[in-house]
């Protein structure tokens, strides 16, 4: 990266995983598109965009953070997924707009002002972390929301929301008739076996984080059974017992048939790598 297109004068930089690449693909072939490498989900955006320009998010079914430069258009494009899996944060400067996947990568740029405004630090001792729409900790550096996308073209900024979380109307004049539980429960089912699968393909082997819980068990349970082979499952372990949930995810594992690997975490191990974990956070965390 950055990846082109045939002639260089359109390039991607991409963060994420695009599930339905090969499907696109296929149909960009068809609309006439040349592809120089054989899988690439990477590729797929730089003809994407070639082909559908802004409604080009739309067309994708994964999580992302991607940004085109189309030469010719002189036009920046900014894309993240629906749900905000993976970070994109970008500075508007008087003569500039600086972007990048983290904050600590914003601020290498020496024109980005470090400004820390009292509200924000106010918003985040309230809630416990910055919401998108509100940017970030720092005045001068925003977030391309979750399910959004920008365009800079010619000096100009604009963009929109093309993904909203379908919501059912509590308004009796919205008419949301709710299926029965069996049918959603055999929807639901459907929904995750072909989330989990679109996910598992991959170039290198594959494995299953177990927490212990019901979420991550089922995820487990779905692999299992999409794999036809023994899946590897990971934990993390803690010495006191009343915040550790190995044994539970030890429980699920042994249900499962899997290759099953727990890692002990300990408060002095924690300390000890402290400051390379802060290192890696973009925002503080209440949560973390």
């Amino acid at each position: 990266q950055p990846m082109p297109n045939e002639d260089g004068t359109v390039h991607v930089i991409f963060n994420g995983e695009i599930y339905n690449h090969a499907e696109l693909r296929a149909e960009l072939e068809r609309a006439g598109h040349r592809f120089a490498t054989d899988h690439s989900d990477t590729e797929v955006l730089v003809h994407g965009w070639e082909q559908w320009g802004v409604d080009l998010p739309d067309k994708l079914l994964g999580m992302f953070a991607f940004a085109v430069w189309d030469g010719p258009g002189r036009t920046l494009f900014l894309a993240r997924d629906p749900l905000g899996q993976k970070p994109l944060y970008y500075a508007l400067l008087d003569d500039a707009l600086v972007f990048g996947s983290t904050v600590p990568a914003v601020l290498a740029c020496p024109e980005v002002p470090r400004h820390v405004p009292a509200e924000q630090l106010g918003l985040y001792l309230l809630l416990g972390y910055v919401p998108p729409a509100a940017g970030t900790l720092y005045r001068d550096i925003k977030q391309v929301e979750p399910g959004c996308w920008l365009r800079l073209r010619h000096a100009v900024l604009d963009g929109r929301r093309y993904f909203d979380m379908p919501v059912c109307d509590k308004d009796p004049v919205a008419k949301c008739v709710m299926p029965a539980p069996a049918a959603q429960a055999e929807d639901l089912r459907g929904i995750l076996s072909t989330a989990v699968s679109s996910q598992m393909i991959a170039d290198t082997p594959i494995a299953c984080f177990l927490s212990g819980g019901l979420d991550s068990a089922v995820v487990a349970g779905l692999m299992t059974r999409a794999s036809g082979a023994r899946l590897k499952t990971f934990s993390i372990g803690f010495a006191e017992s009343g915040y550790s949930e190995a044994d539970a995810a030890a429980q699920t594992a042994r249900h499962f048939g899997t290759d099953h690997h727990t890692v002990e975490l300990s408060g002095t191990r924690v300390a000890r790598d402290l400051d390379d974990i802060l290192a890696h956070l973009d925002q503080p965390t209440g949560d973390g």
